[in-house]
């Protein structure tokens, strides 16, 4: 995409519109997962991601009832992923820098208890 863009064959905003459509395919992955799960078909999630072509071969997807094991990409680690329960704690003592991550706020809300 770099090339295209330095040839002027692509727009930074056709850049962030692509970046946005993967966001939302994400997503609709997660929820698809969250519904089989839902449903006791865990077994089927797998087939089903692949039929929709939402993951490609190699990548992995961690099917754990477990909030806290759930992996999540941290953009402060250099795109590492982590659990939930890393963000958390890693986020506590990084707490200005983790703010505007779109992990911190559901993280949060998923593993603190509520007052």
């Amino acid at each position: 995409m770099v090339k295209l863009l330095n040839k002027g064959k692509i727009t930074t905003d056709e850049i962030e519109t692509k970046l946005k459509i993967y966001k939302e395919t994400r997503k609709r992955a997660n929820l698809i997962l969250n519904a089989y799960m839902a449903c006791n078909a865990p077994h089927l999630v797998e087939k089903r991601l692949d039929s929709l072509n939402l993951i490609s071969k190699g990548e992995f997807v961690q099917i754990s009832g477990d909030v806290e094991m759930e992996m999540v990409i941290c953009p402060d680690q250099n795109g590492l992923a982590i659990t939930r329960a890393e963000c958390l704690s890693y986020s506590g003592t990084n707490t200005e820098q983790c703010r505007t991550c779109e992990h911190f706020g559901q993280t949060r809300k998923l593993l603190l208890p509520k007052n």
